[in-house]
């Protein structure tokens, strides 16, 4: 339960890397195991957290984890990285948020190939 109170980086709690709509209305469970925590910690720490700090605005995660039953509900990829299968995992940032700032897709992108 302890988990549950902690962020798995400086700005992103492990409430907003599992929430969902469509688990809340139809009771899915969506709570990864301790291999799946463990890689979503390391993106957020390594990929996550470096572009909010460098950019210097909020980020909103539109979609992190998914439980295998919630990809399969809501019309997932039988691949989808967001289910962390095979320690890999993808993260999706709103880019309605930081587009506000002025930062664009493009800035985002050119940092992570450039010092990632």
């Amino acid at each position: 339960m302890g988990i549950l109170r902690r962020n798995l980086s400086k700005n992103l709690s492990y409430q907003e890397a599992t929430k969902s709509r469509t688990a809340a209305k139809y009771g899915y469970s969506n709570n990864p195991n301790l291999t799946q925590l463990f890689v979503m910690k390391h993106l957020a720490i390594n990929l996550f957290q470096p572009v909010r700090d460098y950019f210097g605005v909020p980020l909103y995660v539109s979609s992190f984890f998914r439980s295998p039953a919630l990809n399969k509900k809501i019309g997932g990829s039988e691949t989808s990285h967001h289910m962390i299968l095979e320690n890999v995992a993808a993260i999706d940032i709103d880019q309605d948020v930081f587009t506000e700032y002025g930062v664009t897709n493009a800035d985002v992108f050119y940092y992570i190939y450039d010092n990632m």
